[in-house]
Order: C-alpha cells, then structure tokens, then sequence
C-alpha cells in the first residue's frame, strides 16, 4: 500500500471522527462538556460507534407506525432505557402466546396492558402497534437477546437464560411513580465516564460476537 493511499485513509478516518463528535456535541452538548477533556474513554466510544455492535435493525415505518423516533425522545437514544422497556414488556406477556398477544390489538392497543411499550413509544397507538408485532416474532425475552447479539447488554443468568438489563451507569433506570426515567442523561462527570466505559466496551463485544457468527454462517456455507 503506498504512502499517499495510507495518507488518504487516515485523513478519511480523522474526518470521520471528526464529524462524529461534532454531531454528538450538536445532541448532547451539556453532558460532552463535562468531560470530554482528557478523557480516553469518548475516544474509544467514538471509535466504537460506527462499528457493527452500534447498529441493529429495528421497525421501519409503516401503517403510520414509528420506533426510532419516538424511542430517541424518551430515552435520548440511550440503548439500556431501551432495552429496560422491551424486558419489561416481555416480562408482562411472557404467559401469553404469539396469537392472543396481536389478537389484542387487532383494533386498539391498551395502554395500561403495554405500559412499557407506550412510554418508551410517546403512547401513539400505531407505533405502539408496530413494535409489538416486531416483539412477538422473537417470541421472548432470551430470543429477542439472542437473535440480535444483546448478550453484552443484559446479565447473563446461563443455560441461554437472560436477565434484565444493564445500566450504562449506576442509578440510570431511576424511575419516578409514573414509570418515567428520572434522568436520561449523566449528572456527573462519574456518570459520564462510566457511560463512555461501558458502551464501548459492550460495542466491541457485542460486534466480536456478531463477526463470529458471520464467519460460522460462511463457513457452513462453503461446505468446508
């Protein structure tokens, strides 16, 4: 590889980052500003972000229904809030089967019946909808973990059982009477650090997990 290629590339990846940060400043300029000096941990989750572990394929649009949008509202697109509202949701269905679950919102969807779901989705019937049919095809809680690599993101209990989630930092999944988060976003540079810390590090493993199971599926594939 030539010096001017090797240039090229490193002056792509610096612009990368560099536009990364820029656009996470723009969306959470309080919490960069406490403790982005000095701080090796947002280099490493900046580093982490545009890898395979940070992506997941979640509903698109449809029938009116939305999920990312509504989701990075209540929860300042802070994937454990996320996940917290799914487990508890399945949690609350795990008795009920496939069928009886869409068969309740064939016409409306029970708010009070979906709690988890209409307060992570701003309590919109269709999104509401939408995510739960997405819900029912992993059929629980330990599938949906499986199917999409969360295992770095929720406590392991063995024997391909999974528990709740895990905080990005301690006291995140406060909540108030209501059931909303008290606090999306770090109040101290602590909270902070440990966000950086933990993110990226269940980035990476969650995308070395990822990268293991394409090379099976390739090697299946080749008859080798």
């Amino acid at each position: 590889m030539s010096s001017e290629v090797i240039r090229i590339r490193r002056s792509t990846l610096k612009a990368i980052k560099e536009e990364t940060l820029e656009i996470y400043c723009q969306a959470k300029e309080d919490f960069i500003r406490k403790c982005i000096q000095d701080n090796k941990g947002l280099d490493d989750f900046l580093k982490a972000s545009y890898t395979l572990g940070n992506f997941i394929p979640v509903p698109f649009e449809s029938d009116g229904g939305q999920f990312n949008v509504p989701r990075y509202k209540t929860t300042n697109d802070y994937w454990d809030l996320t996940l917290l509202r799914i487990y508890n949701w399945y949690k609350e269905n795990e008795s009920l089967e496939k069928d009886a679950i869409l068969k309740t919102i064939e016409n409306e969807c029970d708010c009070n019946k979906n709690k988890e779901l209409c307060l992570l989705l701003g309590r919109n019937c269709a999104n509401v909808k939408q995510c739960i049919k997405w819900l029912c095809e992993f059929g629980s809680w330990d599938s949906f973990v499986e199917n999409n690599f969360m295992q770095p993101f929720v406590i392991e209990e063995g024997n391909g059982n999974y528990g709740a989630p895990l905080e990005l930092w301690k006291g995140h999944f406060e909540r108030t009477e209501d059931g909303i988060f008290e606090n999306t976003m770090p109040l101290c540079k602590k909270q902070c650090e440990d966000f950086f810390e933990n993110a990226a590090d269940r980035i990476k493993k969650r995308s070395e997990l990822m990268v293991e199971e394409l090379k099976n599926k390739l090697h299946e594939n080749s008859g080798e």
